[in-house]
């Protein structure tokens, strides 16, 4: 091999030594606030939104019953420990200062992570109120789902199973709606919207209003974007994860697989569902291997208008 033939090879061993230095030692742990700020009132019918390939968060107009609401969302801990990663994420969420936390599934890598559970979530929940749904990796033996639960009950975390509840903020409400995994066909999005409607008309605000259309925004939590299979109009936003967006990327963070089926392929980022929003976040943790490759842990915060 002449000189240049060896010079090649010297640059190529040293392209994949600087790759594998970022993907397993430096991005894992660059963890990004991605924010946004999402227009909960409908479009009207006859104005085309973007399309799912042009995402927008353009405000569409004031919902007064949520106007102001912050949410965090959380998800994809696959949590091994307590580290300096996770450190970051209680720091970010004290600074952000939500109304509310979501948190959709995925939270250990396994069962002996466990006991590192309830402590993150008891600082998490002395920012704002979590409410958690289960992801398809929570259900799994080696993560002792029955335990899984049990913790997340201590920790005071509202876990959601094809569920609904009013979130109430002074004289501002949001319906939250949580299901159970729809990567292993586990939820039932229909019977928590129709929990999601009668907790309204029961409330106190319902019972002052003289229309249906001052009913707060509705968002639901689910750990995949799959739910969109079953999309419902009466859904406003989908705050979902399970993709990683991708982990391992090609640059520009295009994603090579999101382990996703009967859906495109939403790797992360905003999308328009109809008149409905759906986001799917890239997650904090990471799984099968320890790396991430132009796609940064996220979380996200979401200013409600």
């Amino acid at each position: 091999m002449n000189t240049v033939g060896w010079l090649a090879v010297l640059g190529l061993v040293g392209v994949c030594g600087v790759l594998l230095w970022r993907a397993f030692l430096i991005e894992p742990y660059a963890l990004k606030v991605e924010r946004r700020t999402i227009g909960m009132k409908r479009r009207e019918t006859d104005q085309p939104g973007p399309s799912a390939d042009e995402p927008s968060d353009r405000a569409d107009g004031p919902s007064s019953r949520a106007n102001g609401l912050r949410i965090l969302h959380i998800t994809d801990l696959h949590l091994k420990g307590i580290g300096e990663l996770q450190w970051q994420l209680i720091r970010e969420a004290r600074a952000l200062r939500p109304d509310v936390i979501a948190v959709t599934g995925d939270f250990l890598s396994d069962g002996r992570a466990l006991t590192f559970l309830a402590p993150l979530l008891m600082e998490l929940g002395q920012v704002a109120p979590i409410y958690a749904v289960l992801g398809d990796n929570d259900f799994e033996d080696v993560n002792h789902p029955e335990r899984l639960i049990g913790e997340l009950k201590r920790s005071r975390v509202r876990l959601l199973r094809n569920e609904a509840d009013l979130f109430i903020r002074g004289d501002r409400a949001l319906l939250i709606v949580g299901v159970d995994d729809p990567n292993t066909h586990r939820a039932d999005l229909a019977k928590a919207l129709t929990e999601a409607d009668q907790l309204w008309r029961r409330s106190r605000f319902a019972a002052a209003s003289s229309a249906q259309a001052d009913a707060p925004p509705v968002v639901v939590l689910a750990h995949s974007p799959e739910i969109v299979r079953d999309h419902d109009a009466r859904a406003h936003l989908y705050l979902t994860g399970h993709t990683h967006g991708g982990q391992i990327c090609l640059p520009g963070g295009i994603a090579l697989a999101t382990n996703t089926r009967g859906v495109p392929r939403y790797a992360s980022g905003l999308f328009n569902i109809g008149n409905s929003w759906l986001y799917v976040n890239r997650g904090v943790g990471t799984a099968r291997i320890p790396a991430r490759l132009f796609c940064p842990p996220e979380i996200a915060v979401f200013d409600l208008q």
